[in-house]
C-alpha cells in the first residue's frame, strides 16, 4: 500500500516526464535526430572501449557532458539552452584532447580510431550550436 505522500511523488514525476516528452516533441525533425541518433550514442561508444585510454577519456568527458542535462530535463521539464551549458568544458577538452592524440598518431589502429575520429567530429559540431545557444543563455539572463 502505497501513502499519499509516495502517490504525489508518482504524480508530479509524471506530469514532469509528460511535459518533457511534449517539449521533445517540439524540437524539429532534425535536432531529435540529431541528439537520439547520432550525438548521445556516439558519446556513448567510449563505454565500448574501457579498456583503451582513449576510449576512457571519450566515456568520461562524453557522459561528463551529458549527465547534469537529466538534472536540467527534471528542473526545467523541457529542452532548453540551457542544456548546451554542460557540454561546453567537458567537450571542448574532449575534442582538444582527441585532435591532439590523432595528430600525434597516439591513438591505436582499430576501431578505437575510427571511434576517435566520430567522436571528433560530431562534438565539434555539437559545440558550435553548443557555444552559440550558451551566449544566447547568458544574454538573456543579462536583460532579465
Amino acid at each position: 500500500r502505497k501513502d499519499k505522500y509516495q502517490l504525489a511523488c508518482i504524480d508530479k514525476l509524471g506530469i514532469k516526464m509528460n511535459e518533457l516528452y511534449q517539449s521533445f516533441l517540439s524540437l524539429p525533425h532534425w535536432v531529435k535526430i540529431w541528439m537520439l541518433g547520432i550525438l548521445v550514442p556516439v558519446n556513448m561508444l567510449g563505454l565500448l572501449f574501457l579498456d583503451q585510454e582513449v576510449g576512457q577519456w571519450i566515456a568520461i568527458l562524453g557522459l561528463a557532458g551529458m549527465i547534469p542535462n537529466m538534472f536540467v530535463m527534471y528542473f526545467e521539464k523541457a529542452f532548453s539552452k540551457t542544456m548546451a551549458l554542460s557540454h561546453v568544458i567537458p567537450w571542448t577538452v574532449l575534442v582538444i584532447f582527441l585532435a591532439i592524440q590523432l595528430l600525434q598518431g597516439k591513438v591505436p589502429d582499430g576501431p578505437i580510431f575510427y571511434v576517435a575520429w566520430t567522436v571528433l567530429v560530431v562534438d565539434t559540431i555539437s559545440l558550435v550550436f553548443d557555444y552559440k545557444e550558451s551566449v544566447e543563455w547568458f544574454q538573456e539572463r543579462k536583460v532579465q
